[in-house]
């Protein structure tokens, strides 16, 4: 089973605008396999940054997660920092 869901995406290229459609996935674990995955965001206009992960099981169900504001740092630090957690 893959989840698979999209992203529309849009972007200004030397005076013209250009779409994109970037498809995201979930590939589930092996059977009786629990997959971590995590991730972390930096906003570096607003200079903060938070972070997550969840487990999730062979079936796609979500077992367990977080999510947690970071603050003001770079994306390094928020890389660093969400390995941490």
């Amino acid at each position: 089973m893959l989840l698979l869901s999209t992203y529309h995406h849009t972007r200004l290229t030397e005076s013209r605008i250009q779409k994109d459609t970037i498809y995201i996935g979930w590939k589930h674990p092996h059977m009786e396999w629990i997959k971590l995955n995590r991730d972390r965001a930096y906003k570096g206009s607003m200079n903060i940054a938070g972070c997550g992960s969840l487990f999730g099981d062979s079936y796609g169900q979500w077992l367990q997660g977080y999510t947690q504001k970071i603050g003001a740092c770079d994306a390094l630090h928020a890389e660093i920092w969400e390995m941490y957690t």
